[in-house]
């Protein structure tokens, strides 16, 4: 998939992980769950 794009592996196996992240804070939002944001954001 990275040779056909023009992109390394590791960039996609990034992109895929935060995918995959954004994907279960989504799950969580629709349960009602909510989140904690991490720790590098201010406010």
């Amino acid at each position: 998939m990275a040779k056909g794009s023009g992109t390394t592996v590791t960039d996609v196996n990034r992109l895929i992980k935060q995918f995959n992240e954004m994907k279960k804070m989504m799950k969580q939002l629709k349960h009602g769950k909510g989140f904690k944001l991490p720790k590098i954001f201010p406010f």
